[in-house]
């Protein structure tokens, strides 16, 4: 193997790794839709947004949230999920 090939060899590893890092926060709503409202760097950074985005549902005044770009009925939901 060559050292460019080990070098991209590498670099691709790396990326995968940070790739699996990455962590997707999605709203699952009745019907078994998945409404994906952001991704973070880390499973940590995920949790965090996983929770400031329940803490927004929780404390939503009668109004429907706006998940993405649609304004969503929240009896709709079913849960926010870290993948």
């Amino acid at each position: 193997m060559s050292t460019l090939d080990q070098t991209l060899t590498r670099q691709s590893g790396q990326e995968q790794a940070q790739r699996a890092e990455l962590g997707r926060v999605v709203v699952r709503l009745v019907d078994g839709e998945s409404v994906q409202i952001g991704v973070a760097p880390n499973r940590d950074g995920a949790l965090s947004l996983a929770r400031r985005t329940i803490a927004e549902l929780e404390n939503r005044d009668g109004e429907w949230p706006l998940i993405g770009d649609r304004l969503l009925n929240p009896e709709a939901i079913v849960s926010v999920d870290v993948v």
